[in-house]
């Protein structure tokens, strides 16, 4: 009995080696679909870029320089990409970055929801770029994705520019010289805004000049919606609040650039004049 169980336990392990084993691919593949890793790989955009916190990492910019003055403005940034893809630019509607170049070379900047963005492929590049305006404007668009900031106002370096969360750079609060950044006195402006519509419940128009003031004024507010209802001048229009708050909801808001409407704008608000 003792010899048959010994045969059968030689027989056995003769019939394991001579077993063909199922090669297993380094990254742990199954033979039989590792011909489809190059395939899977290439649907996937990001199968080559870094992954920090399970999400992946394809771009890394580096500082962007921006030099400012009364009249005009140039930029410039390094970036290294893992792959081809779009990389958002400064700017934004009516401040659209002109002369783009890449590597020295002419580059088409492309539109993305307001947002200018070049085609780049994968590489270490440097972009440049620069602005044209008739004076400094108040907020400059600057993609989140830019952390370091080599910021100068007419030749001279800016230690702490000024952001929001967004990553809008303040531009008129690199002049300040004292008192209270604009920033910080538009947000102000907002909060006691909101203040007065709670307060006094008779106010059913407001009128606000400035558009970075004006956005700031709507989040203040905290309002989910503007309706429209009617043009006050050229490129000035009425708008209808929608807010959770009842003291809010409904308010008519003028929100305006600085530089629009014209000269009895306000007296068109006050009267209703449509």
């Amino acid at each position: 009995m003792r010899n048959l169980a010994t045969w059968g336990s030689l027989l056995t392990a003769a019939w394991l080696l001579a077993v063909p084993a199922v090669a297993q691919p380094a990254d742990g593949v199954p033979a039989p679909l590792a011909a489809w890793v190059p395939w899977v790989r290439a649907q996937d955009e990001t199968a080559e870029c870094a992954v920090r916190e399970g999400r992946a990492l394809c771009f890394w910019p580096g500082p962007l320089a921006l030099s400012l003055r009364a009249q005009d403005a140039s930029f410039a940034f390094e970036v290294l990409a893992d792959r081809r893809q779009r990389v958002r630019l400064p700017g934004g509607i009516g401040r659209w970055p002109q002369d783009v170049r890449v590597g020295g070379k002419a580059a088409p900047v492309l539109e993305k929801d307001g947002v200018p963005v070049l085609d780049l492929p994968a590489g270490t590049q440097r972009v440049e770029g620069r602005f044209a305006w008739t004076h400094l404007p108040d907020q400059l668009p600057v993609p989140p994705e830019f952390g370091q900031l080599q910021l100068q106002l007419d030749g001279k370096p800016v230690a702490r520019p000024k952001r929001e969360e967004s990553g809008s750079l303040w531009l008129r609060d690199a002049r300040s010289e004292g008192g209270p950044a604009q920033l910080d006195v538009a947000q102000a402006s907002g909060r006691l805004l909101a203040r007065v519509i709670d307060r006094a419940p008779m106010v059913g128009r407001v009128g606000v000049a400035g558009g970075d003031t004006s956005s700031l004024a709507v989040r203040a507010l905290g309002l989910w919606a503007l309706g429209f209802v009617g043009t006050l001048s050229a490129g000035v229009t009425l708008v209808r609040a929608h807010a959770d708050d009842r003291r809010r909801d409904g308010l008519e808001l003028m929100l305006k650039g600085g530089q629009m409407g014209s000269v009895d704008l306000f007296t068109q608000l006050r009267t209703g004049t449509g």
